[in-house]
């Protein structure tokens, strides 16, 4: 808020009294900025174009959400502009959504763009088997971008739980109907560029794990199948959210029912029963990677998760402060 006042402070009626001329050139600029400002609309909303043919794509654009406020706020832009009807208001509104939008890429899509598509080349190459991420930088921002792309989808995907939360239904039934929809959503990119097969997805691991830099086993494929029913019946059963998001989590990752994502499941898992209590969507920084790691491994080795317990406390209090 701050910031958003600091700008209305800068503005000075001056800019009112400009001469027809320079309003004239100020509006070509605006329709000039408008095709940036709708591909940032479709790339920040939820228009996917990953899995939409060049055909149907603008048809569905147009009819999108996104398409209807991008519009609303265009007309009303212009008519601020030229009326000068409430001035002050409409621009703090627009400098607060300004900042806002900033808040909100940062804060759901990590600072990383959603738009990516995997492209033909992309394709060809991880089919001729001249991929390789390990030592190739651009193989490697390419897995980072797969990455990027398949967690924003499967966030996606979380939105649409949470919501069903919000409308009154039991927050451990949602993700034990939607968790196999997540974890689709968050290699989809992968599959798509030929990097996993579609079947590498469908159920549990069918091989054992082995955890890097970690003393846990994890449980056989076998006890898999039976643990994670048992997990979802104590979420169903069990009142208290807070419960809920620290044992589901660490549960969750101590079966490790996939061969691989299973910290990222285990966090939308987590923040959907958090928000269900109330409570904010909480992230695990990376400079909090080594607490969060020493904690769930102390937790799993030495059945004692009071530092993982203390670790999401602190961290969902510094996001209600």
């Amino acid at each position: 808020m701050k910031s958003v006042n600091a700008s209305i402070a800068q503005h000075t009626d001056d800019d009112y009294s400009l001469p027809v001329p320079h309003l004239i050139l100020r509006t070509i600029i605006g329709i000039f900025l408008i095709f940036p400002c709708f591909i940032s609309t479709v790339a920040i909303f939820e228009i996917n174009t990953a899995y939409t043919s060049s055909n149907d794509f603008w048809p569905q654009l147009f009819h999108a959400e996104a398409f209807l406020y991008f519009s609303i706020g265009s007309f009303l832009m212009l008519g601020w502009f030229w009326t000068k009807l409430f001035r002050k208001t409409f621009l703090y509104l627009y400098v607060l959504g300004h900042e806002l939008t900033h808040a909100f890429f940062i804060f759901v899509c990590g600072g990383k763009v959603s738009g990516f598509k995997v492209t033909p080349e992309l394709i060809e190459k991880v089919k001729t088997g001249i991929w390789d991420p390990d030592k190739n930088k651009d193989d490697m921002d390419h897995r980072d971008a797969l990455a990027a792309r398949g967690y924003w989808q499967a966030f996606q995907a979380v939105k649409s739980s949470i919501k069903n939360i919000y409308d009154g239904e039991n927050s451990g039934k949602v993700v034990d109907n939607d968790y196999p929809t997540w974890y689709q959503e968050l290699f989809a990119p992968s599959v798509r560029a030929g990097i996993i097969k579609a079947s590498d997805l469908a159920g549990f691991r069918s091989g054992h794990v082995i955890i890097t830099g970690s003393m846990h086993s994890p449980p056989s494929p076998e006890a898999v199948r039976d643990a994670m029913p048992t997990l979802f019946d104590l979420l169903i059963e069990e009142k208290e959210p807070s419960v809920r998001a620290v044992l589901g989590h660490f549960i969750f990752v101590f079966i490790h029912p996939y061969t691989d994502g299973n910290g990222r499941m285990a966090r939308f898992l987590m923040n959907t029963q958090l928000i269900s209590g109330g409570y904010p969507w909480t992230i695990i920084n990376v400079e909090d990677r080594n607490k969060y790691m020493a904690a769930l491994e102390k937790a799993s080795t030495k059945n004692d998760i009071s530092d993982f317990a203390k670790l999401i406390a602190r961290k969902v209090n510094k996001g209600m402060s």
